[in-house]
């Protein structure tokens, strides 16, 4: 039972985790631009 509770401690943890995320969403929305960028690359690579 012990080990049901511990799961419980990094979910709440993981919660934190995500609320600090959300100032770094703004930065990983260019990351994002440059990873559509690089699907094109490939795309075009594949023809």
């Amino acid at each position: 039972m012990a080990v049901q509770d511990m799961p419980e401690v990094p979910t709440k943890a993981g919660s934190e985790e995500e609320k600090l995320d959300l100032p770094d969403v703004p930065t990983k929305k260019p990351v994002a631009s440059d990873a559509a960028t690089d699907d094109a690359e490939i795309s075009t690579k594949r023809r």
